[in-house]
């Protein structure tokens, strides 16, 4: 077995241990793998170098290992700079390194690679975990919302914010945070409640029912004062309407302590959009955007799951630039048809940008990308839920987007029903399988599982959004001859630089019917499948399609085999017309008459039979394919199956409504073809005919207008007309009436 050991090197200038929109990425660094043969976690004499890799522009290197114990070794002048290195199976605290050429050496096993799996857990409420507050009560919703702090208080551990969004504090449904301080052992050590007038806060404005704490962001060091800041959103704020919805800056200081505050929402805090109307809940989610713009100033991205955009309840966000003091500099909202966002099934009560990730750059392009949760969306089944993908510009509007639900983009979840709300919540796992992509956590909090909305996470192990079709090559088979009702192989090379998705085939027969056949991956780059070639004998072409996870595909490449009849020697053949004893070997098929050739009148049918007769040894399986006289002659087989020594009857009905003239064609019958003519000739004139007269020098009779468009049965009455010379009668299109 083995392991594509990947991760990221660098400047973590925020100090949260996350590599985010603000951190620098350090290149050409170089990278070991030590074989740790004793698994002590350090590098020992006679331990050999298994596998090494430089850092790519964005800090990224991978290291391909088989499964054993390895020591992880990074060489680089840190200059006294704050950085983190993430190892695949955790992530470990920032570190302030000083000297040159300082090694760092990690320890782990390539058998505990992130899979997804829950190592250990902790439970922190009320009088668990080390959590002892004095004021948590029922309906609080402690655990609302939660966001990594990174290391606030400077004791080298992550800490913790965590919303409770219906505390009462002063009044019901007001709202609250808590700041946790960590032991490492996951449990907390100390914690501040932030609420109106508790912890520092003193908003103006905040009044029961506003859910403050219902969203909960790390900002990074916003101010640029060295310590980690926040955005809180309170969703059902009002504002200025009701339930319009805000979001609160906090600055903070490093006692997990309000500083001092800045409120956002229509009209405050520089933010002016137009069309945030009361009940958009504008705060149902906040996201840092890392610096998306390049102006060094850390941006957000807050949801509005309510907004009505174009249909009610369709939901929103918006990318907010912001200034350094809190207040917005200029936004974008993106929703159905705006911001260069235009998915298809996006709808009334979706609920889009209910909850919010930042992906950091997943399709490489050197831009912030998103995670937005739809978590009410239909998809298949009412409220099953979606989030969306969105690959971003630096200006805030979309480039493009992937919709991910049940059966959409790689997601295969039979377990994912109605209700699930999948999409609920959202958040950036890093590179969690040591792929060198971000992985995404999602939550689905109606998820039946056991019990009626008992809930549950979805871990997905992203790829790579990139623009580069599969590549198709070999295709098998190409140009060979094989008989009917025989098993072939079809196969083809492919290969691609993320992963193929599906790779299947379009079989052509040559009765029209196309077929298509999924091929399964049997080596690294080889597809294939077992095909039953029907009873038809003729060419099939055939049409490889690969696509891969970006919804990348290829159908460029084609091949073709011909199918024909087996005979009793293990060889072939292909029918045959003409007469031929019994004793000869493999089908000899007879057909009566061997030419057709028919005269017919406009609107009328007809019907014809052809003999077929098997003379021969074994079996005859016939194609029978007409060509030059669709829409007149109609056949009522296209398949003959005829044992030896037996006879059959080819029906062909022939129908022609208006039109007159000569109609060529053949009918194919195995090897055989039948040369049809078919000459349609004028309707008989009846009373009811109009028709035109001509004399012998093909002039109207007469020369009266009356004379160009008459009745047979008025003929009588036109004076000087001889019924019994020679007369030219022409339908109105000009058509002969020989009778």
């Amino acid at each position: 077995m083995r392991n594509f050991i990947g991760d990221y090197i660098y400047n973590d200038t925020n100090g949260n241990g996350v590599f985010d929109g603000s951190d620098t990425g350090l290149a050409n660094i170089t990278v070991r793998a030590w074989n740790d043969t004793n698994s002590n976690g350090v590098v020992d004499a006679g331990e050999p170098v298994t596998a090494s890799n430089t850092t790519n522009s964005t800090g990224h290197y991978t290291l391909n290992l088989s499964t054993g114990s390895y020591v992880i070794q990074v060489n680089y002048d840190f200059s006294s700079t704050l950085y983190s290195f993430r190892n695949t199976t955790k992530l470990l605290q920032p570190i302030t390194v000083s000297g040159d050429n300082l090694t760092i050496d990690f320890g782990f096993n390539t058998t505990l690679l992130g899979n997804g799996r829950v190592n250990s857990s902790v439970k922190i409420s009320d009088g668990l975990g080390g959590f002892s507050p004095s004021a948590l009560v029922v309906g609080d919703n402690f655990g609302g919302s939660v966001a990594n702090l990174g290391d606030l208080n400077g004791d080298g551990i992550i800490d913790l914010a965590v919303g409770a969004y219906q505390d009462e504090n002063s009044e019901a449904g007001e709202g609250a945070i808590y700041i946790l301080f960590m032991h490492t052992n996951g449990t907390v050590n100390t914690s501040v409640k932030i609420s109106d007038g508790l912890g520092g806060f003193n908003p103006s404005g905040l009044d029961g029912s506003d859910r403050f704490g219902k969203s909960i962001t790390n900002l990074g060091d916003l101010d640029g004062d060295g310590v980690q800041d926040l955005a809180v959103g309170a969703y059902l704020d009002e504002n200025s309407q009701a339930s319009e919805g805000a979001v609160y800056i906090l600055f903070m200081h490093t006692n997990g302590t309000v500083n001092t505050s800045v409120k956002i929402s229509d009209g405050l805090g520089g933010f002016n959009p137009s069309g945030l109307d009361g009940s958009d809940f504008f705060g149902s989610s906040v996201a840092n955007l890392g610096d998306l713009n390049g102006d060094g100033i850390i941006d957000l991205a807050v949801g509005a799951s309510n907004d009505e955009n174009s249909e009610a309840g369709e939901g929103a966000i918006y990318i907010l630039f912001m200034h350094t003091n809190g207040t917005v500099n200029t936004s974008v909202k993106i929703s159905d048809g705006l911001g260069g966002f235009n998915p298809s099934g996006l709808s009334n009560s979706d609920a889009f940008g209910y909850s919010l990730a930042n992906l950091g750059d997943l399709n490489g392009d050197g831009i912030i990308d998103l995670a937005v949760g739809a978590y009410q969306d239909e998809n298949s089944q009412a409220s099953e839920g979606a989030i969306y993908i969105l690959f971003m510009y630096t200006n805030g509007s979309v480039n493009t987007s992937v919709k991910i639900s049940d059966g959409l983009n790689g997601f295969n979840q039979s377990s994912l029903d109605s209700g699930d709300l999948f999409g609920s919540s959202l958040a950036n796992l890093g590179d969690l399988n040591g792929d060198g992509i971000q992985d995404l956590v999602v939550g689905a909090e109606d998820d039946e599982n056991g019990q009626a909305s008992e809930g549950a996470i979805y871990i997905l192990f992203m790829y790579l959004k990139e623009f580069i079709n599969p590549n198709v090559s070999g295709p098998k088979p190409s140009g060979t001859e094989h008989t009917t009702a025989g098993t072939i192989e079809i196969g083809v090379n492919v290969t691609d630089n993320t992963k193929i998705d599906t790779v299947s085939v379009n079989v052509t027969i040559p009765n029209g019917t196309i077929v298509s056949v999924s091929l399964t991956n049997v080596t690294n780059v080889k597809y294939n499948a077992s095909y039953l070639i029907p009873n038809v004998i003729g060419q099939y072409n055939l049409t490889f399609i690969a696509t891969d996870f970006s919804n990348n595909f290829n159908t460029s490449v084609t091949s073709n085999f011909a199918a024909v009849v087996a005979d009793d020697s293990g060889g072939s053949s292909s029918g045959g017309g003409g007469g031929g004893g019994g004793s000869a070997s493999g089908p000899v098929i007879t057909i009566t008459p061997s030419t057709f050739n028919l005269v017919v009148r406009e609107n009328s049918e007809e019907q014809r039979v052809l003999s077929i007769e098997n003379t021969g040894s074994s079996q005859a399986v016939l194609n029978v394919i007409q060509d030059g006289l669709e829409g007149i002659v109609t056949l009522d087989k296209t398949n003959i199956i005829l044992d030896p020594g037996n006879k059959t009857e080819l029906k062909l009905f022939i129908t022609v409504f208006d039109g007159v003239g000569v109609f060529s064609g053949t009918i194919s019958i195995g090897s055989s073809e039948i040369p049809v003519t078919i000459t349609v000739k004028a309707a008989p004139i009846t009373e009811e005919s109009r028709i035109i007269i001509l004399n012998e020098g093909g002039q109207v009779v007469q020369g009266d207008d009356l004379m160009t468009e008459v009745f047979l049965d008025l003929l009588k009455e036109y004076e000087g007309l001889n019924l019994e010379s020679v007369y030219i009668i022409r339908d109105l299109n000009g058509f002969l009436y020989d009778q």
